[in-house]
């Protein structure tokens, strides 16, 4: 019995459920081949302060993959933030960005997210 609790106390630390991504949003919303481009992530948590503490971002030709990890607080309030991410030019084409969202607890740095919280994918051209 004391194991079942202990896990059931231990589980919102692993990054279960604890965050959602709200929105992606490219600007400009019609970018041309000289213009710096930037992903917007509207990221909301269950429990604050959210702060961010990893942001990796991955090209591979026209696929864009990043993820980003937050540090929650102790308070149980909702906490919404941004996440921006920034691309120099780009050549014409179809690029496909995809967001993997994680969160820990403490720090920085925090407990790694096991399991993500959130993922999503936006198509830009």
């Amino acid at each position: 019995m004391k194991k079942l609790l202990l896990i059931l106390l231990c589980l919102p630390m692993i990054g279960f459920g604890q965050g959602s991504i709200i929105s992606l949003t490219v600007f400009p919303t019609y970018p041309t081949e000289t213009d710096t481009i930037y992903v917007l992530a509207e990221l909301s948590f269950s429990s604050s302060d959210c702060e961010c503490f990893l942001k990796i971002e991955y090209m591979s030709a026209n696929s864009i993959t990043a993820s980003t990890q937050h540090c929650l607080g102790m308070l149980t309030a909702i906490c919404n933030t941004t996440d921006t991410f920034k691309f120099n030019p780009l050549a014409a084409g179809t690029y496909i960005f995809d967001l993997t969202l994680s969160s820990g607890f403490g720090g920085p740095p925090c407990t790694p997210g096991i399991v993500p919280d959130d993922y999503d994918t936006i198509t830009f051209y």
